[in-house]
């Protein structure tokens, strides 16, 4: 279960859950640029911290910050745990809703991209690294586990996606809760990289439309997304 450290602000046009784990190093500096991004693109909005049992100091520093639009939910499973993530997302109220990594690998304009097409109409927009104009910096056999990964997916489940890992994902709130309703959650987690994937599968299936922003991402050293 988690436990919220402050009240939310209201109303939220926008609501930003950053899943986290042992990033102490970098979080508040990360939080920050984050903050100031969502800013320009509305004045509403929240960042909702998910701690995925932190073994460090993350918990800690986020609560220290005191941002007024920064809130922590701490979690007994980790590491990386994405049912954690998926229970925060139900209790999302604004209209927009999204996720990005802790470690902010994509260029920061890319959040505005994904947020305008939904604000446009689009169900779902992601950060896609093998979009057309998008330009990724990685290791050579991250590259070849990415492409396969996404391959399997795309002949084996009929998926037309091309990217179903990057780590920055906007959906509209009613879609979002719609598809979260048939990922169950699990005592003992066992979807691991495969939920992200599953929720966009479950959404092409249900007719959902979904654009691709290309995005400019960099490889970070500790990263656990392919």
């Amino acid at each position: 279960m988690s436990q919220a450290q402050s009240n939310r602000p209201v109303p939220v046009d926008v609501s930003c859950y950053v899943p986290c784990f042992n990033e102490e190093r970098t979080v508040c500096a990360n939080l920050l640029r984050l903050a100031g991004v969502l800013s320009e693109f509305t004045p509403r909005y929240e960042i909702v911290v998910v701690d995925d049992a932190s073994t460090d100091e993350t918990a800690r520093t986020v609560t220290a910050m005191d941002h007024p639009r920064i809130r922590l939910e701490r979690n007994r499973n980790g590491p990386s745990c994405r049912e954690n993530l998926g229970r925060s997302l139900r209790s999302a109220l604004s209209p927009v809703v999204m996720f990005i990594d802790a470690d902010l690998p994509m260029r920061l304009d890319s959040i505005h991209a994904v947020l305008a097409s939904v604000r446009a109409g689009t169900d779902i927009a992601i950060g896609s690294r093998y979009a057309p104009a998008a330009r990724a910096v990685r290791t050579p056999g991250r590259r070849f586990l990415s492409h396969l990964y996404n391959w399997i997916l795309q002949n084996m489940l009929d998926s037309a996606i091309l990217d179903h890992q990057c780590g920055l994902k906007a959906f509209k709130r009613d879609v979002l809760h719609d598809l979260l309703r048939d990922l169950h959650d699990m005592e003992h987690p066992t979807r691991g990289w495969f939920w992200d994937a599953e929720l966009l599968i479950r959404a092409k299936w249900a007719g959902y439309k979904i654009e691709e922003v290309p995005v400019d991402w960099a490889y970070r050293n500790d990263s656990r997304v392919l």
